[in-house]
């Protein structure tokens, strides 16, 4: 931290002197702050620390789907993944595209409720109504639980939902 102190040395103000004037270090004091493993823009280093944890996690799971205390090794991945999608405006279009090129998942509730609402759709199309057995499963969506959810909390739901769960013939009251 640039307030970091040790031994009367205000060290923190000092590092950050470092990184502000890089290009008019001299050759032998850039070389001895690299020799230390000098972090010359540690938010970029945390940031991409992240996106490798994320990268490991999405290959042995298969999705970017990451509980908020979720830890991978000593990293809060599922802290950083709810910072990545709070501060999406404040990214690099590179780190967009990098986080993009996983699927990574902005707005997980609204994928989860496109998810529900593709399998009621593929539900409609095979049974031609969409009044669901509670236990009904849909392509891995728990569709019946999925659909008395959607009853119980239309007053949350957006218009377009609502109007396009109406199209489908959706059933308010089972």
């Amino acid at each position: 931290p640039q307030s970091y102190t040790a031994k009367g040395v205000q060290l923190g103000a000092w590092v950050a002197h470092q990184r502000a004037n890089k290009t008019k270090l001299k050759l032998n004091q850039f070389n001895q702050l690299k020799s230390l493993d000098f972090s010359w823009n540690p938010r970029l280093e945390q940031w991409e620390e992240g996106l490798a944890a994320l990268k490991v996690f999405f290959k042995r799971e298969g999705h970017c789907n990451v509980h908020p205390k979720h830890r991978e090794n000593s990293l809060r991945l599922g802290g950083w993944v709810v910072q990545q999608r709070q501060k999406r405006e404040s990214l690099t279009a590179n780190q967009v595209k990098l986080l993009d090129r996983l699927g990574f998942c902005w707005n997980p509730i609204a994928e989860l409720w496109e998810k529900g609402f593709l399998a009621l759709q593929k539900f409609h199309k095979d049974e031609g109504h969409c009044r669901v057995p509670q236990k009904h499963e849909e392509k891995s969506v728990r569709l019946g639980a999925w659909v008395s959810k959607q009853r119980g909390k239309k007053s949350k739901l957006t218009h377009d939902q609502i109007k396009r769960l109406n199209a489908l013939g959706f059933v308010w009251k089972a």
